[in-house]
């Protein structure tokens, strides 16, 4: 797996945040091994995410957003999926 992040801080305290993922997963299937629960096949995987933190609202936002691609190293079928998050905190 190869992995890249950085994060910058800002003296107010907002946060950016980005992560780059790349991986090869179960590398040497090339049968089905129905025992390993995170990808059955040898199967490429990147992954992509920004993560924005910041006071608002008399509390604290973080919002991210992130992309992920599967795909079968032999050729196959793969997928892409997006990701959507948001979250407030406050105190009452």
């Amino acid at each position: 797996m190869l992995s890249f992040g950085a994060l910058y801080a800002g003296a107010d305290g907002t946060s950016w945040e980005r992560k780059v993922r790349d991986a090869e997963i179960n590398r040497d299937a090339t049968v089905v091994e129905p025992n390993h629960t995170i990808a059955a096949l040898a199967t490429d995987w990147q992954s992509i995410d920004l993560r924005h933190e910041r006071a608002m609202l008399g509390g604290w936002l973080s919002a991210g957003v992130g992309f992920e691609r599967r795909e079968l190293a032999a050729g196959g079928s793969g997928n892409d999926d997006w990701r959507l998050t948001a979250e407030w905190l406050g105190n009452f």
